[in-house]
């Protein structure tokens, strides 16, 4: 970016663009439960591996020695070239155990029912205020909306999305 204080017009110059395009997409992806986590997560073990590196900040310094074509067989190695490119370091760790992310759906939902937490679910097409009842041992969950329960599934994406 040219900043206006150093005589710039305070726009992104096209790598900058690219730089926050690839790590946006990064971040999304690990968090959502639709594949996407899982994935990055093959595809950031695979780099480190390939690499020799034990982090996200390693793989950076690594990602020096590579050329364009040799880094950009992998997504994860691509963006950590890019950030070494512009001489941007990012500090991030993704599949960190401790993140809510990272735990499994059955620990979260039983944590969920035991606090009664409130959940913004569509149902018919309408966003209500459901409450966590009980998990169930095929990995649902049972919500109340209102006075009516309902069963949905905790892995991954609902079969119906909307609940009929």
């Amino acid at each position: 970016m040219y900043f206006s204080d150093e005589g710039g017009l305070q726009v992104k110059l096209k790598l900058g663009t690219l730089f926050t395009s690839v790590w946006g997409n990064l971040e999304q992806c690990s968090q959502f439960d639709d594949g996407t986590r899982q994935m990055l997560a093959l595809c950031y073990q695979e780099a480190l591996q390939e690499n020799g590196c034990l982090d996200l900040l390693e793989l950076q310094d690594a990602s020096q020695h590579l050329s364009w074509k040799a880094a950009s067989t992998n997504e994860v190695t691509s963006a950590c070239y890019l950030s070494n490119f512009l001489d941007t370091r990012i500090e991030w760790e993704p599949f960190h155990p401790d993140l809510i992310v990272s735990a499994p759906d059955a620990i979260l939902s039983a944590l969920a029912c035991q606090v009664k937490l409130l959940l913004s679910i569509q149902i018919e097409g309408v966003m209500l205020t459901a409450t966590c009842l009980k998990t169930g041992l095929d990995s649902t969950m049972t919500i109340q909306v209102g006075d009516r329960q309902h069963t949905i599934p905790l892995d991954g994406q609902a079969r119906n999305p909307g609940l009929p």
